[in-house]
């Protein structure tokens, strides 16, 4: 194997360990109160405001099946509501509440803090160098 090779391989590794072990430490973050699942849907709609399951699912890249199990536990922990749409009363369209919100701010902070202490040893530039790197694979 020559060089190149072996430094792809390596480089496939590490990306595999690091985003394994960001996955790992933000499902510790999210506790047993939300999965990874439901923070995606929830964020999405904090973000992009009220959505139909179909469009969630699309955004999201899943089925709607599983758009509505998540939907059916958001609604539980009382972050999330149905509501029919006024434009169109055969659509359910999902709206996040005030506690969902308040939810979703308190982990964005979280996040914040978590990447804060994670990337605290590289420098600035280190960082938009990484990010240049990055962006070129996609």
């Amino acid at each position: 194997m020559d060089e190149r090779q072996a430094a792809i391989q390596e480089l496939e590794t590490t990306l595999r360990t690091v985003l394994r072990s960001i996955h790992k430490e933000l499902d510790a973050l999210l506790g047993d109160q939300m999965t990874m699942a439901e923070y995606h849907l929830l964020k999405l709609l904090c973000r992009e405001g009220s959505l139909r399951i179909s469009d969630l699912a699309h955004h999201l890249g899943v089925s709607s099946a599983h758009v509505t199990n998540v939907t059916d536990r958001l609604e539980n922990k009382g972050w999330v509501v149905r509501r029919r749409s006024e434009q169109d009363r055969r659509s359910v369209v999902l709206h996040v509440t005030d506690a969902g919100r308040k939810r979703m701010d308190q982990l964005q902070r979280e996040k914040e803090k978590y990447f804060q202490r994670k990337l605290s040893a590289l420098s600035t530039e280190s960082l938009h160098a990484l990010i240049d790197l990055l962006k070129r694979l996609i």
